[in-house]
């Protein structure tokens, strides 16, 4: 019997071992930022933005204005000697991503007991529960809709919030790029908040509802989200 149990917790153990060993790791990538200082920087920049080895994390704007990239060992190495060939001034802000993706994780671990998805960092079905519980709970105001289905099969729920008094549509969505979680996350503070302040007859709340119906998508791009959660934390791509 003890050997069936020892049996039992080592498969166990092995497949979660397992199932965590897909994430990939992000140890010794580094966070840098570079401040172009003339035309020719910015333009070198803009021709290294498509590369995929030199993943910009903000827009590449203008002169003298900061771009935050994130370079694999190998990348820095490579990258390094062009930015000294070209006097391009940079910054190491982090010299180990990982860790940076590991605390994130574990305030997500102490977050999880809750219930409420509100100020979190929600995977999709929680959002998608999220959706069908407010219109179970709200008829008179909300409804929710499907705008197709993605190639992984997950379907793009839209909530709906509008009164008998609305007038104008409004589209709002979240969630474009996989790796920005604080999309999803703001999409659904705003439905928990302009839902709470109507019910509390908050007068901006009642405005707005009393004249324009808003359609929301939390997530635009489910398969890539699930996938910077499962396997790439810093998955751009839809």
């Amino acid at each position: 019997m003890s050997k069936h149990l020892f049996s039992i917790v080592f498969l166990f153990l092995s497949s979660f071992c397992s199932c965590d060993q897909k994430k990939f790791s992000f140890h010794g990538y580094k966070l840098i930022q570079i401040k172009p200082k003339s035309v020719h920087h910015f333009s070198l920049l803009k021709s290294w933005e498509e590369n995929p080895d030199f993943d910009v994390w903000n827009r590449i704007k203008s002169i003298n204005e900061i771009v935050d990239v994130a370079l694999s060992p190998k990348a820095f190495q490579q990258y390094e000697p062009l930015f000294k060939l070209a006097n391009l001034p940079y910054t190491i802000v982090n010299e180990n991503i990982q860790n940076l993706i590991d605390r994130e994780e574990e305030s997500m671990r102490r977050s999880f007991p809750s219930r409420s998805i509100v100020g979190r960092y929600p995977r999709y079905t929680e959002v998608s529960s999220f959706i069908s519980n407010l219109v179970i709970d709200n008829p008179d105001i909300a409804s929710s809709y499907s705008a197709g289905t993605t190639y992984e099969n997950r379907q793009l729920k839209v909530l709906v919030l509008k009164t008998d008094t609305s007038q104008k549509s409004v589209w709002i969505d979240c969630g474009i790029h996989a790796r920005e979680w604080i999309s999803i996350s703001t999409c659904v503070w705003f439905i928990d908040r302009l839902l709470k302040d109507y019910r509390n007859s908050d007068p901006v709340a009642k405005d707005l509802l009393g004249y324009y119906e808003f359609h929301i998508l939390p997530i635009v791009n489910p398969d890539g989200y699930e996938y910077s959660h499962s396997n790439f934390r810093i998955w751009r791509k839809k």
